[in-house]
């Protein structure tokens, strides 16, 4: 039994798109592990990001995604391996669905950059991965004209984002910088720090953002 998903790994969150399905899970891309015991899993998503800073010195919450790019693969692996879990909580040594991955990255990746990504979803459980540029992904998403003309594209991530122009269903050229959702809700927290002497959350200054 063959089972289609699409992913896409985050700096901020990871979805997860099952056919027939839609959106099945988006959740922050974060595990926590139990400091004393080598890769065991705490949590992951929401929970985990919950227990940041909260739990004392026994839970340490990792974030896998740096900047757009996975910077942590096997933490990365582990945190998937769980979302896949709760997507099919059947799964198990009976009944082990085959799955097969469109997975959304950043354009530009290097041979051994997408052997990373590769690495980490074959790890999970997944069993055949096919990479797409996210810019692509946004631009076919959003319906736009790209099967003729050009399409300039502006993707604003959690940790980067990429310009791209796009068109005959390629990206053509682009670019990608070190500039996203997370340098805004700092700049935010900072500018009230700095105008008001107030400090507030990162829940907070996303709200605002």
């Amino acid at each position: 039994m063959a089972i289609n998903i699409a992913l896409e790994i985050g700096t901020s969150y990871t979805t997860i798109f099952v056919d027939n399905y839609n959106i099945v899970l988006r959740e922050p891309t974060a595990v926590a592990f139990l400091d004393n015991e080598e890769n065991t899993v705490r949590a992951v998503g929401e929970e985990a990001l919950q227990m940041q800073g909260k739990t004392g010195e026994k839970i340490n919450v990792v974030f896998p995604v740096t900047e757009g790019y996975i910077s942590d693969p096997e933490s990365a692996s582990l945190m998937l391996s769980e979302f896949i879990k709760k997507i099919f909580p059947s799964k198990s040594k009976i009944f082990t669905p085959s799955l097969k991955a469109i997975l959304s990255v950043p354009a530009g990746l290097t041979v051994d950059e997408r052997k990373v990504y590769e690495d980490v979803l074959v790890r999970a459980g997944i069993n055949k991965v096919e990479m797409v540029d996210k810019v692509l992904l946004g631009a076919l998403g959003a319906d736009l004209p790209i099967r003729d003309g050009g399409v300039v594209l502006v993707s604003i991530g959690g940790g980067s984002t990429e310009i791209a122009l796009v068109g005959m269903y390629s990206v053509i050229s682009g670019c990608s910088f070190n500039l996203g959702g997370n340098m805004m809700d700092r700049a935010i927290i900072d500018h009230i720090v700095g105008k008001y002497g107030i400090k507030i959350s990162k829940t907070t200054a996303m709200r605002l953002k």
